[in-house]
């Protein structure tokens, strides 16, 4: 009997052909006693990313598998990305996007010996430096988690276990407790829905290390951050998906913290998008499930305003 792989990395593309050789060299050049294997998506790009990839595939048949698809999945890389997890047949997985890619030639073997002496987290991320097109450090600070261990709290204020490419979790895919029914509905960004999904289930550890570089282009990229501006609509329907999914796995926490974060979009909208207070007051009124939830968002609302604190409670 063939023993299981220890880790899958699923690897995001398109349109990519600057980028996509550092991103997977830096996979290869890993130094690690464990298995893995590395899926490749590639969502139809249209420049030289498909020859690039299987230039790699030949160079290393046992390790890649690759799935060109012949029609972008749509979904601005939400449904590439759903249809890779369910091919990872790791104990754990980890993502890498076609732009970015690993400094730390250690980063997976850290990320799984953790994981394995401590089975009580569901996941383990790090530290990532921010670059630009060139590879170059531009600045930027990542919204990530400087505290050890990830909550629902940082979700609620918009701080992040890490970016996505520095979070390594179990393998959700190919166990059934594990309800991640919600990515099914191609909901942007998907990388959030993920660490609801996990904390839903678990806790997330943090490694206070710079083992990763996160490319963010703003213009001209192919990045979500590249392409995507914020959407009152579909900000609420993300976070009303949150809501049901909180309530279908009644998970008490998630379903608090689902209800704060839709209730926040919606009054948050009169400072992003101008909406009027009576549309507000409207959209709040519909959320009804949410009601008995309304002193606490003030509390919140008071502790960030005067008292500047970010975290919620």
């Amino acid at each position: 009997m063939r023993e299981r792989v220890m880790l899958s990395i699923f690897v995001l593309t398109y349109n990519h052909e600057k980028y996509i050789r550092k991103a997977l060299d830096s996979v290869i050049n890993q130094i690690t006693d464990y298995s893995y294997e590395i899926i490749i998506g590639d969502d139809a790009s249209t420049d030289s990313t498909p020859e690039i990839l299987k230039e790699h595939k030949n160079l290393y048949p046992d390790r890649i598998k690759l799935f060109q698809r012949k029609k972008n999945l749509g979904g601005k890389g939400a449904l590439n990305l759903l249809d890779l997890v369910k091919k990872c047949q790791g104990k754990y997985v980890i993502a890498l996007e076609g732009d970015d890619y690993w400094i730390s030639e250690y980063k997976i073997d850290s990320q799984i010996k953790y994981l394995e002496s401590n089975p009580e987290y569901i996941g383990v991320a790090h530290n990532c430096v921010v670059v630009d097109e060139n590879s170059v450090p531009n600045g930027e600070k990542y919204p990530e988690c400087k505290d050890n261990i990830y909550s629902f709290k940082h979700l609620g204020s918009n701080i992040l276990p890490g970016q996505f490419t520095t979070l390594m979790y179990k393998n959700i895919y190919m166990d059934k407790k594990y309800d991640f029914s919600i990515l099914e509905e191609g909901l942007l960004p998907a990388d959030r829905l993920i660490y609801f999904i996990l904390l839903s289930y678990g806790s997330i550890f943090c490694i206070q290390e710079i083992l990763s570089a996160y490319r963010h282009i703003t213009v001209g990229g192919t990045s979500f951050s590249a392409n995507i501006s914020w959407n009152y609509g579909e900000a609420k329907k993300w976070n009303e998906a949150l809501v049901r999914y909180s309530r279908r796995i009644d998970n008490k926490n998630a379903i608090k913290y689902a209800d704060l974060m839709l209730m926040k979009t919606i009054i948050g909208s009169r400072k992003r998008c101008n909406n009027k207070w009576n549309d507000i007051f409207k959209d709040l009124y519909k959320s009804k499930f949410a009601i008995y939830r309304y002193p606490q968002y003030l509390h919140q609302l008071v502790n960030r305003v005067f008292l500047k604190k970010e975290i919620w409670a």
